[in-house]
């Protein structure tokens, strides 16, 4: 089912966090521009292992196969000769993000994980203070520490948005697959309980109810079993960004194991 492809040894790391990234069959394959750009803008934060979790192509997909095997293998190269510290795991058959996810947890050595989707880089020209990220994690004071994709809150986001901000953090109840740092065993939590092991589906797309509905029918006490934050330092909080890798491509049918 998967191909685990080890590269090269671990290097000296920052905050003790893994990353992982996702990546399935877009239109843009088989260059690897869009991958590049996200694994370079983690870069500039840290050496830490990356995961890249190459998904195998889902029915409605074949048309882009054939790309797709390119990319495959040039990213393979990639992996082999140009990066280090970067480990390609490769299924062989369509998992989607969470089933995926399941997998690449198993091989998980370090207490927290940063989540970055293949076409949704992290800003590499503006301070990002994992260490301080990750000491609120480790504490249990966050679960899952988000990055945000604007410069402030939207008006129309608001209302997810439950307290005030504490350190620059600010508690909320929107479940969003950006870019992310979350306890290892909280994701472990996330992918084994609250995901069927049947589903193949986006991890967003499963959990973004079970976080809102938790606070609306329990309120904090609900919201404690998720503690979800956005990262909202003074002035711009944009930390992330994206670059569409679907293009516009759309979206299908995905599979909740309900």
């Amino acid at each position: 089912m998967l191909r685990l492809v080890a590269i090269k040894e671990k290097r000296a790391k920052m905050a003790d966090f893994t990353v992982l990234v996702p990546t399935s069959p877009i239109p843009s394959n088989p260059s690897l521009d869009i991958i590049n750009e996200t694994i370079d803008t983690i870069r500039t934060h840290t050496d830490n292992e990356i995961i890249i979790m190459i998904d195998g192509v889902r029915n409605e997909q074949q048309n882009l196969k054939e790309n797709y095997t390119e990319f495959t293998r040039r990213l393979l190269a990639k992996c082999h000769n140009d990066w280090e510290n970067v480990t390609p795991l490769l299924f062989e058959e369509h998992m989607h993000q969470s089933g995926m996810t399941r997998k690449a947890l198993q091989l998980v050595k370090t207490p927290q994980i940063l989540f970055v989707e293949h076409d949704t880089p992290i800003t590499p020209d503006r301070e990002i203070p994992f260490d301080k990220l990750s000491k609120a994690i480790e504490s249990g004071k966050a679960n899952l520490i988000r990055l945000h994709h604007e410069a402030l809150i939207l008006d129309v986001h608001k209302y997810l948005m439950i307290g005030e901000s504490e350190d620059d953090l600010s508690p909320t109840i929107q479940w969003s697959q950006r870019p992310h740092l979350a306890s290892t065993e909280f994701y472990k939590k996330i992918v084994n309980e609250y995901i069927p092991l049947e589903a193949k589906t986006m991890i967003e797309d499963c959990m973004y109810s079970k976080l809102e509905e938790a606070y609306r029918h329990r309120g904090k006490v609900g919201w404690n079993d998720f503690k979800v934050w956005i990262y909202t330092p003074k002035g711009d909080i944009k930390r992330s960004y994206h670059t569409d890798g679907r293009e516009g491509m759309p979206k299908f049918e995905e599979t909740f194991g309900i």
